[in-house]
């Protein structure tokens, strides 16, 4: 039996000051769901995803890649342009789904920002920082010119990048990896956003950035009062920043608990999976542990539960139905037929 210790490993953050329940939600997702074209007909990528999101809240989405972690906010945004995308996105009042392309523009940037994985192919590379945070600057507050340079240089500072005069004239492909990520945050603030969603934003940085830009986010979510979803594969990144995790896998939905639950008695053995997974910074050297098999392809998914044949608590009624969320504590569920059980695969003893 494994044992893994996450708070040897990661500084779960306390999230005592969750917003309630009751609490009107900034975006209310309902039954969303996303399916591509395919050869045989329409696949659904995304099914039946319901989420609420509090003002100033801080959730943390993970999972395997082809999850539907990116492609759920890239729905909700209208970036989808060949996909169907059915459902509700409600935010102050507004439904997004199905919202025209200008409207839908203008909420884009300014009530709803997103971090692309990739900050050096999200940049217009034929374009200076300081054209393309001015670009925003003027969709978003009507600002031009001077003003708008103004703004962006303040914006660039705000993001902590040096020289900020001086980089507004530079090019994408003039600064590092981890400057670039300041500039795409940088203009993700420009419109002042109510809700900023943080795609990866650690990605292909080294140790030392990964632990600033976390650090920058911490300090601007804390600043502005702005919620923030946080998309990762890095669990250290989520423990650092979110008050609230959710867990994905094959599109759905899987388990979803306040941030130090997730870590000490998380529920579904997917999640325990994830996390003995990680590496353990103290303690006796073990053998690093891998969930068997590959998530599903989304055109040929198992029937019943979607996780059972790499599950091993797998039972003949797991492949029947897809199991129901089930209660394990306050704000805390897993879809699992196991979790009420309690049964765990791995130990995740603190």
């Amino acid at each position: 039996m494994l044992t893994f210790y996450p708070k040897n490993s990661f500084p779960v953050r306390n999230a005592s000051h969750l917003p309630e329940a009751n609490q009107l939600a900034l975006l209310s997702v309902e039954n969303l769901s996303i399916s591509f074209p395919g050869s045989h007909g329409w696949v659904r990528v995304l099914d039946n995803f319901n989420l609420d999101i509090a003002p100033g809240e801080s959730l943390g989405i993970v999972g395997e890649s082809g999850s539907g972690k990116s492609v759920t906010w890239l729905g909700v945004l209208g970036l989808l342009p060949s996909a169907r995308v059915e459902g509700s996105a409600c935010m102050s009042g507004t439904e997004l789904i199905g919202l025209s392309e200008r409207k839908l523009a203008s909420w884009r940037g300014k009530r709803i920002a997103m971090i692309f994985q990739d900050p050096t192919s999200s940049l217009n590379p034929v374009h200076r920082i300081g054209v393309q945070i001015a670009e925003s600057l003027r969709l978003h507050q009507g600002l031009s010119g001077a003003a708008a340079r103004t703004e962006a240089r303040r914006f660039l500072e705000r993001v902590h990048i040096p020289d900020a005069a001086q980089k507004l004239n530079a090019y994408p492909h003039e600064l590092s990896g981890g400057m670039n990520q300041r500039v795409m945050i940088a203009l993700a603030l420009a419109g002042n956003p109510d809700l900023l969603v943080a795609d990866e934003p650690t990605t292909a940085l080294d140790v030392t950035i990964q632990a600033q830009i976390v650090e920058l986010l911490k300090e601007i979510r804390r600043d502005t009062g702005m919620a923030l979803v946080t998309i990762s594969h890095d669990l250290g990144v989520i423990a650092e920043l979110a008050d609230r995790v959710l867990v994905m896998y094959a599109g759905r939905r899987v388990e979803e608990a306040p941030v130090e639950r997730i870590f000490k008695s998380a529920g579904h053995p997917y999640t325990q999976g994830l996390l003995a997974a990680v590496p353990q910074m103290t303690g006796v050297r073990r053998r690093l542990v891998t969930i068997p098999g590959q998530t599903p392809e989304a055109s040929n998914l198992p029937p019943g539960c979607v996780f059972a044949p790499r599950c091993p608590f797998s039972t003949p009624a797991c492949d029947l139905s897809a199991p129901s969320p089930v209660s394990l504590h306050r704000d805390h569920w897993a879809a699992c037929w196991e979790a009420e059980a309690g049964r765990q695969l791995f130990d995740l003893t603190v």
